[in-house]
């Protein structure tokens, strides 16, 4: 099994995003022929950074992660991807940066970017264990990003969670992650169609792991697709709401990246909704 995070690379100049075009012909899941499965997020292509303006990276004390903007100061990602670098109140020591950064125009992680002052680690995380429930966290930005509201993610409610995050719905996964198991890293962000299971299949693919309500997994029978290292904390995204996206995962961990009968496993972030507004709310004036 590996958590999906990994070491960091460079940053560079800023951006400002402003809309999200059209995604329909995004959304469309095919299982892969033999010949076209490859290890790596975004099933070989490279996505169009303004598609995806909600996804930042995440580096964390030499870790490398994904993330996405749920507020213009407030970050959705992995638990295990900032494990252990803040105390109980989620106060950073001096020793333990942690910056977040936009897209640029060229789809590097390499945008505007911004300091964490909290790192808020939901608190029944069991503490960096492969496989564990719970693998959430907020960061909270010391100076958030001047972006519009289309840059902003929205999460579903549990009650409607289902009708957008059904097994069968095509959502996508977008990152810098690897390519392989412990492979380069892309220059551009990669974005995947990924099909979602269901809970009985997720419980099958890793029967001695502790699947449960809480997760979900997305992904292809024969593999071929998949998030990986580096993608951890990033989005899983469906169409629907108010904005057109919503987003309905966290990339938390897998056996290998793309295997056959190996799906992807996501933390289900409806089932946190509560937590998490509960959390902004109180840093919301920090």
């Amino acid at each position: 099994m590996n958590l999906r995070a990994t070491r960091v690379f460079s940053i560079a100049a800023l951006v400002v995003f402003t809309s999200v075009p059209a995604l329909s012909e995004t959304f469309s899941c095919k299982e892969p022929s033999s010949g076209d499965r490859v290890n790596r997020v975004a099933g070989g292509r490279d996505a169009i950074p303004a598609d995806f303006p909600w996804q930042v990276a995440v580096r964390a004390s030499g870790r490398f992660c994904g993330g996405s903007l749920i507020g213009r100061k407030f970050i959705l990602t992995a638990a295990h991807c900032v494990d252990g670098l803040a105390d109980a109140k989620g106060v950073l020591p001096p020793s333990a940066a942690v910056q977040v950064s936009l897209s640029n125009p060229h789809g590097q992680p390499a945008g505007e970017t911004s300091e964490v002052k909290y790192v808020l680690v939901h608190n029944q995380w069991a503490g960096g264990a492969s496989g564990s429930p719970h693998d959430i966290a907020i960061l909270v930005l010391w100076s958030g990003f001047d972006v519009t509201d289309q840059a902003i993610i929205n999460i579903p409610p549990p009650a409607i969670d289902p009708l957008y995050a059904s097994p069968g719905t095509c959502a996508v996964v977008t990152g810098w992650g690897a390519m392989r198991v412990d492979g380069p890293l892309p220059e551009r962000l990669q974005v995947a169609s990924v099909p979602v299971r269901t809970l009985e299949e997720c419980v099958q693919a890793y029967p001695a792991e502790d699947i449960g309500p809480n997760h979900l997994c997305a992904g292809y029978t024969g593999g071929g697709v998949d998030s990986c290292q580096g993608d951890s904390g990033g989005p899983l995204v469906v169409e629907g709401g108010p904005r057109g996206r919503l987003q309905v995962g966290v990339v938390s961990w897998g056996y290998g990246c793309a295997e056959p009968g190996r799906y992807g496993v996501y933390t289900r972030v409806s089932s946190y909704k509560k937590w998490i507004e509960e959390t902004a709310a109180r840093y919301k004036d920090f």
